[in-house]
């Protein structure tokens, strides 16, 4: 994992009400990126309004590259979208943790906040993801069964990469985008085996479907060189639940009886009778 570290120090806290010396946005200026500004600008206007809305104390922005030039930024993933040609902007929670950004094939890098001055708007300059060494990339191998022995070929394996842990978004989780990474797809053989590397080391989210079969999820932590064996995975049929509307005069339950219910004094079977009125409503059940 590479910790990313500030490139530069900043004389004074840029604008956060007009951006008119943001450090970015002047460099864009000076090279004629204006298309880039017109779309750059409203996410760092988006993202101050986001930190406004869970009291963050901050906003990051910078650019992601990737040092080999293949691949796209955009794919990369971050607790906030990254634009085409890598452009990013999202509030912050605090400045003692880190911000992630992952893409497979890449060494997973952290974004360390305590080094950039303690401003509104942190502009953090080029984050520079590198290309994984073949020692460090990692892989993951299994099998699928479906549960009535039907063709496992017929079974796709996805592999999305995840951010671990809670990030440094002020929801704990991760702002709005509209484009998500598309997931790694493992090949599924006659006899149900896959295979996939050329993974990075670190959290990952193995997604397993079948037409007419119960889904598969699983996390996993892969570690730098490993091949991650995850066994043999089996997707069982749906079960069936048969739901019986039964229809009451006066839409009433007797309270003793409907408590003891939800409470699982009465045996649960997979024929489920709940009283409704004409108009159902779940109002007359407390």
């Amino acid at each position: 994992m590479i910790a990313f570290a500030a490139l530069g120090s900043v004389a004074a806290c840029p604008n956060a009400d007009d951006l008119s010396d943001l450090p970015l946005l002047e460099k864009l200026r000076a090279s004629g990126q204006y298309f880039v500004v017109k779309r750059l600008e409203p996410e760092i206007r988006y993202a101050l309004q986001d930190a406004d809305a869970y009291r963050a104390p901050h906003v990051v922005v910078g650019r992601v590259v990737l040092e080999d030039g293949r691949g796209k930024p955009e794919h990369v993933l971050a607790q906030m979208p990254v634009l085409p040609g890598g452009y990013f902007a999202g509030a912050v929670e605090s400045r003692q943790k880190p911000v992630s950004f992952r893409l497979a094939g890449y060494e997973p890098g952290e974004l360390a906040l305590d080094a950039f001055p303690d401003c509104r708007l942190i502009d953090a300059g080029d984050v520079v993801m590198k290309p994984l060494s073949p020692a460090d990339v990692a892989g993951v191998r299994g099998a699928v069964q479906l549960a009535d022995h039907a063709d496992p070929a017929s079974a796709r394996v996805e592999l999305s990469i995840e951010i671990d842990g809670e990030g440094n978004h002020p929801s704990h989780g991760i702002a709005a985008r509209a484009y998500w990474p598309d997931p790694v797809i493992a090949p599924v053989s006659a006899g149900g085996q896959f295979t996939e590397t050329g993974l990075s080391p670190t959290y990952y989210r193995i997604r397993i479907t079948a037409e007419g079969y119960v889904e598969h999820h699983q996390g996993v932590t892969l570690q730098r060189g490993q091949q991650l064996d995850v066994g043999t995975i089996t997707l069982p049929r749906p079960a069936i639940v048969q739901f019986t509307t039964v229809l009451s005069p006066d839409g009433y339950f007797e309270k003793p009886s409907h408590l003891d219910w939800l409470m699982g004094n009465r045996p649960i079977v997979d024929t489920i009778a709940v009283v409704t009125t004409a108009n159902p409503s779940i109002d007359t059940w407390w």
